[in-house]
């Protein structure tokens, strides 16, 4: 890893970061705010294995970064509900093959 060539390249390129990130934001939005509801209107516990698969589908399409960020957090339920880290356990198993 070069840092400072990772610098050069987006520098070059600002917009590739920014869109990025809109992406990021714009796929993660659905799932947060589903939480949220879930929350505010007290059904968390009988929407917990739905938003759980949801979270396994989320990370999975934000690909390989995502992914290894999810396998860490499979492990670790001080960090996660148990419930979403059980989900991710799945990453640990069966993630497709990427492009190289």
């Amino acid at each position: 890893y070069d840092p400072e060539a990772a610098d050069r390249f987006f520098r070059a390129r600002p917009l590739v970061a920014l869109r990025r990130a809109a992406e990021i934001a714009f796929l993660s939005a659905g799932f947060v705010g589903k939480v949220l509801a879930d929350k505010q209107l007290g059904r968390e516990e009988a929407m917990v294995d739905r938003r759980s698969e949801e979270l396994l589908q989320l990370v999975t399409r934000l690909g390989v970064t995502a992914i290894k960020v999810g396998q860490v957090l499979s492990i670790r339920p001080d960090l996660l509900p148990a419930p979403y880290a059980k989900g991710l356990e799945k990453l640990q198993d069966s993630v497709q093959p990427f492009p190289a």
